[in-house]
């Protein structure tokens, strides 16, 4: 391993311990413990069927993309890549593990690697705009989210850092390849090879408004299913939270993926939501905690158990 993977690997970790220790420090653990005990099971069967929606979703919008470059890839395998894509974000936090993972197969499946790394690029980034535009949205319905400046601030300046970003990558993606010719950064080094072939794939992509549009559908229409499945997730606690809140929380949540702050294992995303949902009064402090421990756990049970079908494939390969 080397020492530079080796230092990010425990500063992450000492950063997730530091992150898990204030959360229990904050919450009841007796309370968090009954809350447990009391789940109610019905909901947590939404919360499976909606998990499943959200990736059949997924695998509708980057089989367009795909489509619209001329490389037709069926239905089954893309349901496989994101659902296996799952288990590669719990093992690598943020939407990386999966994007590389997600890339690499489909340049096995395509033959060819500008096409797969265009559409993934246009993957994620509609998945961006599209939870942009529900965050915007989100931040105009719910006033509570105004008057604290842990919430609006970060959220605007995020807002802002990624509307650049996206406006650059969207529009001149020539630009980052230039950049990265400059930097000679890792994998860079293949991209700026064929940058000019993957700026002409992406340019073909970004000629077709409707794939865009349809792209951009699809990606809200995920996050609407995310937020359901945490609905049902405090359901399944005995809260029922209002839904405008659930929607306004879950995109931010998934922009708070994109930033360095989740490259802390799995504490940053617990720690912003603790702070959004108890600032939403969605419930107190120890009964949100224990959602977002029975969350993880079974977010992660259904992602491992896309590794397990990942690796059983593997070997019978």
């Amino acid at each position: 391993m080397k020492t530079r993977t080796a230092v990010a690997i425990v500063l992450r970790v000492a950063v997730a311990a530091a992150i898990v220790y204030y959360i229990l420090q904050r919450v009841e653990l007796d309370k968090v413990g009954d809350t447990l005990a009391g789940i109610q099971w019905w909901p947590v069967a939404g919360m499976f069927i909606t998990f499943w929606i959200g990736v059949a979703l997924m695998a509708c919008r980057m089989r367009l993309t795909m489509k619209a470059i001329g490389y037709t890839v069926s239905f089954g395998r893309m349901m496989e890549l994101a659902f296996v894509g799952m288990f590669f974000n719990n093992l690598a936090p943020g939407t990386v593990g999966a994007d590389t993972y997600r890339t690499l197969a489909l340049r096995a499946e395509t033959g060819s690697g500008v096409a797969s790394a265009s559409g993934m690029a246009m993957f994620r980034l509609t998945g961006i705009m599209g939870t942009m535009i529900l965050a915007a949205v989100g931040l105009l319905i719910n006033r509570w989210a105004w008057h604290d400046e842990y919430i609006l601030l970060p959220l605007l300046a995020t807002l802002a850092a990624l509307a650049v970003i996206v406006g650059i990558l969207f529009f001149y993606p020539r630009s980052v390849f230039m950049a990265l010719r400059l930097i000679r950064w890792g994998w860079g080094r293949r991209l700026v090879e064929r940058g000019e072939q993957l700026h002409e794939t992406f340019r073909q992509l970004r000629a077709q408004p409707k794939v865009i549009i349809g792209c951009l559908a699809l990606s809200i229409s995920t996050l609407l299913v995310w937020a359901s499945r945490g609905y049902f997730l405090f359901l399944a606690v005995a809260v029922e939270p209002p839904v405008t809140v659930m929607v306004f929380i879950a995109s931010v949540l998934v922009l708070a993926f994109v930033l360095p702050f989740t490259f802390a294992m799995w504490g940053g995303a617990e720690l912003i939501a603790l702070h959004l949902y108890h600032t939403a009064g969605v419930a107190d402090v120890s009964t949100i905690g224990a959602a977002l421990v029975f969350g993880r756990l079974f977010g992660t049970l259904l992602s491992l158990s896309g590794g397990g079908y990942y690796l059983l494939k593997v070997k019978k390969q």
